[in-house]
């Protein structure tokens, strides 16, 4: 008898130890809250949450979708963090914070070059975005990178030409500073103010930034500013180019074969350029000119690229070019945007303006396969209803999810050779020029929030919501705001 008793004590015991199906601890601080004197596992596929075995959700960080509790711990998806390994796999979140919140940075030794600033206020890692942000005095704002040191020679109005046009004794003119460019040495940072006028063309034929803070450069009369023939990718930013011709056969930048010019956070004033097989790219750059119809970009067989641009009495006139312009702002008191013949041509959620009634936008022809103009808004404000052009083109092109308030008969010509798909037209323009897929019709009055004060976000009942072509590549509108389905027609994605 006192054997038995002995062996239902000893099977108590070892029932005690397996896990209990409703209670849990998994951590010693868990149990000593519960009470209980052993680790207290939950069964596999489980884990274990305010006392109670629930089902598994993670077995890594990577498994936890939601940005209010991104780490997995002990598989449970929780909001804080104890330690880096308990982030480590939290995609762009490696680190933990002072707080427990996992993020990308909490210091700047932890970033890469490429990416050198820890922000304060999203405690992730980005590029540079001023001067200030960095130890060399020197962002290039185009690639977000602060330039070594010993790449940069200093220039400012004031300085006097002597020397080696250092931070501390810098020199005074571009020309000067170019005898001290190398190949180690290629950063060019200018300084404030007018820089007095050069004599003949800068050559540039190397790598080179010329990095500037609100500086002006005038070009010489009949003579090009900067000639490129680097075979590689010369970059400006920062600097406001006046240029002195009034016709385009003084333009002030050429770019020859091979060689790609970038244009970064600048302004160009009565400035043309003109390239032969080279390329452009310009970002948030103002393109503006005193004079109309200016030429501000000049292309035979080359790559023209903008984006997030201002471009005022001005246009782009490409002849067998890749063209790709998106998310820019084309406002003329004439006429003319873009005129291109051959090549790629990409055009894409741009807001053109122009205030006279006869005014001819854009026109492309004989343009290469894949060439689209699509989530453009087309508007004329002279509030003359009148037979200016909006966009002239031929079958080479894809005409698609445009808005057309144009306030003419004939947006695309007399010869009704463009035919556009899921696009909006103001009542104004004859039934042959509205005839297509999914195009619509509608009073110009209710298309925006308010014409009249060039409010062309679009109206509440704005027939052009979720009138766009279904199917297309998912992009970013005007303002940057993705498009989600159905997609709205021309430049604005209404919220």
């Amino acid at each position: 008898m006192r054997v038995v008793v002995l062996f239902v004590v000893f099977g108590s015991l070892i029932a005690c130890t397996r896990p209990n199906p409703n209670t849990c601890c998994v951590t010693q601080a868990q149990c000593d809250e519960l009470g209980a004197g052993e680790l207290r596992p939950c069964e596999a596929g489980q884990a274990c949450r305010a006392s109670t075995c629930v089902a598994s959700e993670c077995d890594t960080s990577a498994d936890c979708t939601s940005p209010d509790a991104p780490v997995c711990v002990l598989n449970l998806c929780v909001a804080a963090c104890a330690s880096d390994d308990e982030c480590a796999d939290v995609p762009g979140r490696p680190y933990c914070a002072p707080d427990a919140t996992c993020v990308g940075c909490t210091d700047a030794a932890q970033c890469p070059a490429s990416a050198a600033i820890c922000d304060a206020a999203t405690r992730a890692c980005r590029g540079c975005g001023s001067d200030a942000e960095c130890t060399s005095g020197v962002c290039i704002e185009a690639d977000g990178v602060c330039a070594e040191p010993s790449a940069i020679v200093w220039v400012r109005p004031s300085g006097a030409d002597v020397g080696e046009c250092t931070a501390t004794a810098q020199c005074g003119s571009l020309e000067y500073a170019f005898q001290k460019v190398s190949t180690t040495r290629n950063v060019v940072h200018l300084a404030s103010g007018v820089l007095p006028l050069t004599a003949s063309t800068i050559q540039v034929s190397y790598q080179l930034v010329i990095d500037g803070a609100d500086t002006v450069i005038r070009k010489p009369t009949n003579v090009p500013l900067f000639s490129l023939s680097y075979a590689g990718s010369v970059t400006v930013e920062g600097v406001s180019i006046r240029g002195s011709s009034t016709t385009f056969d003084d333009p002030t930048l050429t770019i020859g074969a091979q060689s790609t010019l970038r244009l970064v956070n600048t302004q160009l004033e009565d400035a043309g350029i003109t390239l032969m097989n080279g390329a452009v790219e310009l970002r948030h750059t103002r393109v503006t000119t005193v004079r109309p119809s200016f030429e501000a970009i000049k292309c035979d067989s080359g790559t023209v690229t903008a984006s997030s641009m201002t471009f005022e009495r001005t246009y782009v006139s490409t002849s067998n070019c890749q063209v790709t312009l998106r998310r820019s702002r084309f406002e003329s008191g004439n006429d003319r945007t873009l005129f291109a013949s051959g090549g790629l041509v990409l055009v894409e959620n741009n807001l053109v303006v122009n205030s006279n009634d006869l005014a001819d936008a854009m026109r492309v022809v004989s343009a290469a396969p894949g060439s689209t103009i699509r989530f453009n808004t087309f508007v004329n404000t002279s509030g003359i209803a009148s037979d200016g052009v909006a966009l002239a083109c031929d079958a080479t092109v894809l005409v698609t999810s445009n808005i057309f308030a144009y306030a003419s008969m004939h947006p695309h010509g007399y010869q009704d050779q463009c035919h556009s798909r899921f696009s909006l037209y103001d009542s104004i323009a004859v039934p042959t020029q509205t005839a297509g897929e999914g195009n619509k019709t509608s009073d110009g009055a209710t298309i925006f929030v308010n014409r009249l004060a060039s409010d062309f976000h679009l109206g509440s009942s704005s027939a052009a919501r979720g009138g766009g072509e279904p199917g297309l590549p998912v992009n970013e509108d005007y303002e940057g705001v993705l498009r989600v389905s159905p997609v709205d027609m021309g430049a604005f994605e209404a919220p």
